[in-house]
Formats: C-alpha cells, sequence, structure tokens
C-alpha cells in the first residue's frame, strides 16, 4: 500500500494548523496602517440617581445639578445617602467613606443647623466629580419643662409638662424661696422671675409677701419664637393673731 497521499495529507493538515495559528497571533492593524490600541478607560463621573432618607432633595435630582438642600425636621438627627453612578466602571465617597453604587450609605449625625454631605464620583480614568448635599435641621420648638420644684415648699399638684399653673403655701415664718425649673429640651433657655436662669439650676431667692405671690417660669426653645410660661402662686400665710389683755381686767385663776 502506497502511504504517500497519506503522508502528504498529514504535512498539509499541519501546514494549515500552524498557519491559523500564527494569523492568530498577530496584530490587526486598521485602515491606517496603525495597530488596534486597546479601549480608553472610562471618563463618565456622572451620577444617574440621587436620594436621602429623610426629606427631599431640593432642586429635584438632575446629573448636570450638582448642589441640593434637604431640610429635616428636629427630631431627625441622623440621615442616609443613596447615589448610582452612571458608569459601573467609576466608584463613589459619600461624606468621606467609600460606598457602593445604588447602596444607602452609613448614616450621617446631623447636628441643628446645616450639614454639608459631600458626594463625590471618581471615573475609570481618575476624572472626578462631587455633587453637594446640604441638609438644614431645624431647631427644636419644645419649649415645656420636664421638672419644677420650690426650695420653700412642695407644689400642691403633681408636676405635668403639660400643665402651666401650679400652687404653693408656706407659714408666715418664710420669707422667700427659690425655684429650680429643667427645660425638657437642651437648647431651650430659662427665665425665673424676669431673670435669666440656667435650666436645673437654683433661681436666685425671691422675696414673698403676705398672701398670694405669682412667680412665672417662662420657657423660650431652641427655635427662638417658641414660647411656654409656667406660673406657681405661692401663698404666704397672715401671721399669727396675739390676743391682749384688756386694762383692768382680772386675770383668770
Amino acid at each position: 500500500m502506497n502511504a504517500r497521499p497519506a503522508f502528504k495529507a498529514f504535512i498539509f493538515l499541519l501546514l494549515m494548523l500552524l498557519l491559523n495559528v500564527g494569523l492568530s497571533g498577530c496584530v490587526h492593524d486598521d485602515d491606517n496602517g496603525n495597530e488596534d490600541a486597546p479601549p480608553a478607560a472610562s471618563s463618565d463621573a456622572e451620577l444617574s440617581a440621587l436620594s436621602v432618607s429623610e426629606g427631599a432633595l431640593d432642586p429635584g435630582f438632575s446629573s448636570d445639578v450638582t448642589d441640593y438642600a434637604v431640610t429635616v425636621g428636629n427630631a431627625v438627627t441622623e440621615i442616609t445617602v443613596t447615589a448610582t453612578a452612571s458608569d459601573a466602571a467609576a466608584t463613589l465617597t459619600v461624606d468621606g467613606a467609600a460606598t457602593d453604587s445604588g447602596a444607602a450609605s452609613a448614616p450621617i449625625d446631623l447636628a441643628v443647623g446645616t450639614t454639608q454631605i459631600d458626594v463625590v464620583v471618581t471615573a475609570e480614568d481618575g476624572t472626578t466629580k462631587t455633587y453637594r448635599i446640604a441638609v438644614t435641621r431645624e431647631a427644636s420648638s419644645d419649649a415645656t419643662l420636664s421638672a419644677l420644684a420650690l426650695s420653700a415648699a412642695a407644689l400642691n399638684e403633681t408636676f405635668d409638662p403639660a400643665t402651666t399653673a401650679y400652687t404653693a403655701d408656706v407659714g408666715n415664718d418664710v420669707d422667700s424661696t427659690t425655684v429650680t425649673a429643667t427645660a425638657n429640651d437642651d437648647a431651650a433657655t430659662l427665665e425665673i422671675d424676669g431673670t435669666p436662669t440656667d435650666s436645673g439650676t437654683a433661681s436666685d431667692p425671691i422675696a414673698l409677701a403676705v398672701g398670694d405671690n405669682a412667680i412665672t417660669v417662662t420657657v423660650t426653645a431652641g427655635d427662638g419664637a417658641t414660647t411656654e410660661t409656667y406660673t406657681i402662686t405661692v401663698t404666704r400665710a397672715e401671721p399669727p393673731v396675739r390676743h391682749q389683755q384688756r386694762r383692768g381686767a382680772c386675770p383668770r385663776r
């Protein structure tokens, strides 16, 4: 049997295989004879979405708008931000902390007043863009007391923050008293009988005349506008009556 045709076929197949391998390793040229460059890194540093856990963005989100405002009530003490990058290769930081695209940030504490939160987008090629959110937490409108007491006597009524009128009775030998009032909110300020007084601190002594004495405690909330006035009416007893012996009268035996 003549093996030469089979050998030639084998050599032909081997040459074709080597040719294919060589072509697959070649660098392709473009129409101008230049080698194809690898794809350029993306410069997209835009956001496609931005939201907050409390309040609402003003204005509404647009990728071209970088500055926003949010207003929240005094009861809101923290907030999270969710930012979504337009390009999957971009990375994000929210308030300086690395955050996954489309995921809520760690909670950010809010003081009363304005807190700025920066969202920085870094594109694949290093290009950056910063979106800024100014979150304003409103001041408290709480003008209530959490405690109220006199040094000279106990209040006749049980204290309740919602009750603003109280009474107390003292003997004639008590000619003054101090008042200790505690604001429910740390930002509130107090005036006792017209004199500024620290929350939880006894006032200066207040003189008591015989009869009814109205003492006012005025609470001004942290917003500077909301006020509440508590009144304590302290009644000082009349002096005791001394009986005098009539002239000429014989003393009783």
